[in-house]
This record gives C-alpha cells, structure tokens and sequence, in this order.
C-alpha cells in the first residue's frame, strides 16, 4: 500500500503537467510566407509578437520566380503554410482551385478601409486581404518638355493636352520620340490600352461580372468607349515609339523619351540617371470628363483549408495593414503602396510628392477582371491592339472582331 501511494505521488505532478494547457511559448509557430525582403518583413512580424505574447511566426522567404511551384507543391502535399504573401496575378488560378481560406467575415470591417479586394474575391465571398497595391502613373521629361516650348513645371492633364505634348517631342531632333506605348507582349499590348478604355467609361464585360458568372452577351469590348480610347492610343503612336516597357526605360533614362506610363519609384532611378522625371496622374480624357484611371495590380495575404493556424494568419494578417504596419513597411520598401484608403493623408506620404500622386492614382485604378480564362482574353484583346497600332485594321474593327471572339469564350461555358 505504501509503495502504491508512493508511486501516486510521483505520478501526480507529471499527470498535472500533461493535462495542463501547453505554455504560450510551445505553441508551433505561424508559418509565414513572403515575397518581399525578409529584412522589410521582420521588423513589423517582431512588433506583431510583442503585442501578442504566445505567438510566434517563422518567417520563409519565397522569391517571386519560384513562388508559384513552392506554393502549389505545399499545398499538394497538405502542408500549406499558415499565412502567404501571393502575386495579385496569380490569384485567378487560386481562386479557381478553391484551396484558400474563406476570409469574409473576418475582413468584413475593412471593406472601407481598404482598396484591392477586386484581388481576391469571388462575387461577395473574400479569400484574400489587399496588402500593397501599384499602379501606374504619368512619367514625363522636363527637359525635352522645355525644348519643345512645353510648360515642365505641369504635366498634360486631358488627352488632347498628351497628344499636342507627344506631337511638339516627337519633333525634337536627335531620335527623340514624344509617347512610349508598351507593345512587347500581348499582355503589354492590352495593359497599354486599358487605362484608356476605363478612363472613357468604358468596360470590358456587363457590370457585376466575376469569375464564376457570365453570360453569352457578356462582353462590351466592341463598344464606342473602349474604341475611342484605342484611336486615342493610336494618336499617341504616331507621336512615339511602341517598344518593350523595359526598352522605353532605357529611352526614357536616356533622355530619348518624352512621356510614358510607368510605376512610380522609376522615377527616382531617373534621378539617379540624371533626368528631370515628372511625375502626374493618367490625364483623364476631358477636364469635365472621365477619370485618371490606371491599370493596377498588388500583394495579397492569404491562408489556406490546410493551414494548421488560420486564425492566427487573419490575425496577423489584420496587424500588417493597419496604418502603422502599412507605413513602416513602404518607408523600407518604395513602391509597397498601401491598400489603406486614408495613407495619403498621412504625414508621410503628404511630406513625399512623387509617393503622394503614387497613392492618389490607385484612388482611380482599376484591377485587371478575373474570369477564369482571362489570359486567353487579354491575348485576342492585346492582338486587337497591335492590330490597330500596325495600321492593319481600324480601332473599332479591331475591336470589333476581339468582341466577338470574348461573347463567345464567355459564352462558350
């Protein structure tokens, strides 16, 4: 008997340990995932665990080249991680897949607050939270705009002011070319007109379109809008030079190039390269009419079914947008916009004018629509654009036929 409560006795402080909740300082860590620079990321995960003692993340750095295979090969093999950090380009796919997390409850308070859930949403079911966006903005030389009698110290602001700029650099001697208009690519091709169509009011596909719902009269390409914003593009062609987007960089840097659309934080490489670079919205097609729209795209968190700790990833997910996480996190990274509404108005942006136009034009940009077969659409709409820029069809016959090729893509599922 004594030897048995002997042996109780013993027993029961391990019996009370392993009943016990494990200690905060046990708990598996939340997997992070992140394309962006550790270096960028850490500082603001390190304030995340301050303020949440008993949590803790391991950071893993994925470079964007091999995101899409890493990814694809965890989540295959059931071993996802807990939080990630994927390219808005290739949130279709995933979206399709149906292996993200259902985030909208969790997100529903940051609906206003927050821009870029075009990135990640399926009709109103949200898989994603908008972490930084980028669009681009109007880049123009000062100094071959005051060679050409231009006023340096405004950029155009209408069409028809771009146009008689493009035309008066286009006149410059020495191989100088007034307008770059991106053609290395289809995908060029069509980003290189979209601003325009958005800004004339124009749309690709009838209003409320997703990728899980179309119709077989889907498609607006072919309409007046959209067409107008083409022969707009193709003015500009006749006063530039259409080339690779990195082709009208180096132009641009040197001293070649009058005006192209760019993402901001190039302008301070052509600092660097001694240009005189401007930096303004997408100028609209009227003073009174339309909108300096632009193309846009971003970085989306995301958890997965298969996490392990998906609470704790919305969790922090929720921590790396708020104001201050936001703002830290594009003062080490240029060009990081945030997704938050009201970051222009902090002291930050408002103290940096090429930064500030940078948040402003993502108030007017427009995200690349998502339906399922997308990149077989922008391909028949970039050649539709080449078409007309080569002079082989009209604007409006060009689109025109791209018109019928998406009603009936659309229509075809």
């Amino acid at each position: 008997m004594r030897a048995a409560q002997a042996l109780l006795v013993i027993a029961l402080p391990w019996l009370a340990l392993s009943c016990a909740p494990r200690r905060a300082a046990e708990r598996a860590p939340v997997e992070f995932w992140v394309s962006w620079p550790i270096e960028a990321v850490a500082p603001l995960v390190a304030t995340f665990e301050a303020e949440n003692p008993g949590l803790r993340v391991r950071l893993r750095h994925v470079p964007l080249s091999a995101q899409g295979d890493s990814v694809t090969l965890a989540v295959e093999s059931g071993h996802p991680p807990d939080l990630c950090q994927l390219s808005g380009g290739s949130m279709p796919a995933w979206l399709a897949q149906g292996s993200l997390s259902d985030w909208s409850a969790g997100v529903a308070d940051l609906r206003g607050i927050l821009r870029g859930w075009e990135l990640c949403m399926v009709g109103d079911a949200v898989y994603g939270l908008p972490w930084t966006l980028r669009a681009p903005v109007l880049i123009y030389e000062k100094r071959l705009f005051a060679r050409a009698g231009l006023d340096s110290s405004r950029a155009p602001a209408t069409w028809e002011e771009l146009r008689r700029a493009a035309g008066r650099v286009q006149a410059l001697r020495g191989g100088v070319h007034g307008f770059g208009v991106p053609s290395g690519s289809t995908r060029e091709l069509a980003s290189a007109w979209l601003p325009w169509a958005w800004g004339n009011g124009g749309e690709l596909f009838t209003a409320g379109l997703d990728s899980s719902r179309v119709g077989l009269d889907s498609s607006r390409v072919g309409e007046p809008a959209p067409a107008q914003a083409l022969e707009h593009l193709v003015a500009l062609r006749r006063n530039g030079l259409a080339a690779p987007q990195d082709s009208l960089e180096r132009e641009f840097l040197a001293g070649r190039l009058g005006v192209f659309l760019a993402d901001a934080t190039f302008a301070q490489a052509s600092a660097r390269a001694g240009r005189r670079a401007g930096v303004a919205l997408v100028p609209r097609p009227a003073a009174d009419r339309g909108a300096s729209s632009s193309w846009a795209d971003g970085e989306v968190l995301v958890s997965f079914t298969a996490s392990r700790h998906k609470e704790q990833a919305l969790k922090l997910a929720r921590f790396l947008v708020q104001p201050a996480s936001a703002l830290a996190l594009v003062a080490t990274l240029p060009g990081a916009w945030p997704s938050r509404v009201d970051a222009e108005s902090s002291a930050w942006f408002l103290e940096r004018p090429v930064a500030l136009v940078a948040q402003r034009q993502l108030a007017s940009a427009r995200f690349t629509p998502h339906p399922r077969d997308w990149p077989a659409l922008e391909a028949r709409l970039g050649e539709a654009v080449w078409e007309a820029l080569s002079g082989r069809a009209s604007p409006s016959r060009a689109l025109a036929s791209a018109d019928s090729f998406v009603a009936s893509q659309l229509g075809s599922r």
